[in-house]
């Protein structure tokens, strides 16, 4: 696999090699299956152990999910107050494009650990960018919960703290592991990945959202 296919501070991984990013809930925690519903800690410890499902935490609350679907597609009602609130941050949008945004959690296993770390990624961003200007004449924005983990990042790019948590209240309500990214098209529709992804699967999804928002 070549270096342009990764992004950022993710890798590819078989989902069999996931576990080494997956924390284990601290006592008293609220543990939620997929379906939002509570279980007990001993399914909850079984569910996440299947290499197909991935834990999720809230940053704010001792709650804990486990994810298996990894897409998320839908429609916002809050497209002006995201755009706004970006644009009044000094965040550059284009309110007639797509809005591609990555987001980074904060530090964690997955994106502070060898290949994973967010230091490593020179060669992805600007390959990125390269791309998504040739599909949509956009630049991704690179939007933070808290900047831990992204000193010693070597990409070059610029990072914006998430103004009013506005990304993260909208699409992450949950820390998922390494980063994440939202596609937000004019007419409000999105697609969102959480966790770890591909470059290939974020172009595939904005070239999908392109059509739907002609």
């Amino acid at each position: 696999m070549k270096p342009g296919n990764l992004v950022l501070f993710v890798v590819f991984i078989f989902s069999s090699a996931f576990a080494f990013a997956q924390e284990k809930p601290k006592e008293g925690g609220l543990l939620l299956d997929q379906h939002d519903k509570p279980i007990s800690k001993e399914a909850f410890l079984k569910l996440i152990d299947q290499p197909d499902i991935m834990l999720a935490k809230n940053d704010s609350l001792p709650i804990y999910k486990a994810v298996g679907e990894r897409s998320e597609k839908g429609q916002v009602e809050n497209y002006e107050k995201i755009i706004s609130t970006l644009t009044q941050a000094n965040i550059a949008v284009d309110r007639t494009k797509p809005l591609v945004i990555i987001y980074y959690p904060g530090k964690d296993a997955c994106n502070s650990s060898g290949s994973g770390s967010a230091a490593n990624v020179s060669p992805q961003k600007d390959e990125l960018t390269r791309r998504t200007q040739k599909i949509a004449n956009v630049n991704p924005v690179r939007i933070y919960r808290t900047y831990a983990g992204l000193e010693n990042k070597r990409s070059g790019a610029t990072w914006h703290k998430d103004p009013e948590q506005v990304i993260e209240k909208t699409f992450f309500k949950y820390h998922y592991p390494c980063g994440s990214y939202v596609i937000l098209a004019p007419n409000g529709k999105y697609i969102s990945y959480f966790g770890e992804f591909m470059q290939e699967q974020l172009l595939k999804e904005l070239k999908e959202i392109m059509k739907g928002s002609g």
